[in-house]
């Protein structure tokens, strides 16, 4: 019979893969966006366009099943996932890290604020994934606001009593009051294209995972702010 070490070393390979998956994978559907985003300017390509604009949309369909697989798979894997202490303010610095190309290309600054080297028990890969998601998003929430002037993303981060307190602040156009109860409701999604699955992912990790919480403040027209507290390691 197979021990609970052997299984959680399972599971850590698993999450290890599907990383390794996600990394490329992510480039592709920026490469294809990049592509199509071309196709729009380029007077040269109009005539075979709406031939090249079929084959795209087929391959970004495909990506986007393979990312729900990877989401999904991560979901499962998190839930043994071996916890560990790490310190919020390195890791933090690696996600952001990780969208800075994206972020220089979509012309968005990102700035960050970041107190305090405060310590917290979880999965690296699991804090990754939640803030990885939450910088997306604002990304992505960007890309359909019409006001294109001044695009930033602020990151705060602090020691709040017994928690580490994160904030993602985007002006990008805000959430209307009327959709925000939705936010976190599974198969919910505020994009035209998505499958609803985000938010809903992200308040799982932070309240089963991390045992901490997270709220979303938002004003139409203007922006959105999402706030996640973690506990801290005692």
């Amino acid at each position: 019979m197979l021990d609970k070490s052997h299984n959680l070393s399972n599971a850590q390979n698993v999450a290890t893969v599907m990383h390794d998956i996600a990394s490329p994978v992510t480039l592709i559907r920026l490469n294809l966006d990049l592509l199509e985003n071309e196709l729009e300017i380029n007077q040269e390509l109009k005539a075979q366009s709406l031939l090249l604009r079929k084959y795209i949309k087929r391959a970004i369909i495909g990506v986007e099943k393979v990312t729900k697989v990877i989401n999904y798979s991560l979901d499962c894997q998190y839930r043994n996932y071996q916890q560990e202490i790490f310190c919020v303010k390195k890791e933090l610095i690696n996600v952001i890290e990780n969208f800075e190309i994206r972020s220089i290309h979509e012309k968005v600054e990102l700035k960050f604020n970041i107190n305090h080297k405060c310590k917290i028990i979880g999965s690296k890969s699991a804090f990754h994934r939640v803030f990885g998601n939450l910088i997306g998003n604002a990304l992505d929430a960007y890309s359909t606001c019409k006001n294109q002037d001044g695009k930033r993303i602020r990151i705060t981060a602090y020691k709040g009593g017994e928690h580490f307190i994160i904030t993602f602040e985007d002006r990008a156009g805000g959430i209307p009051d009327t959709i925000q109860k939705y936010l976190f409701k599974e198969q919910y999604t505020t994009k035209s294209k998505g499958n609803g699955l985000g938010l809903i992912s992200i308040k799982n990790l932070v309240e089963q995972h991390f045992k901490g919480f997270i709220n979303c403040y938002s004003r139409k027209g203007q922006g959105t702010i999402f706030a996640i507290a973690l506990p801290l390691a005692r």
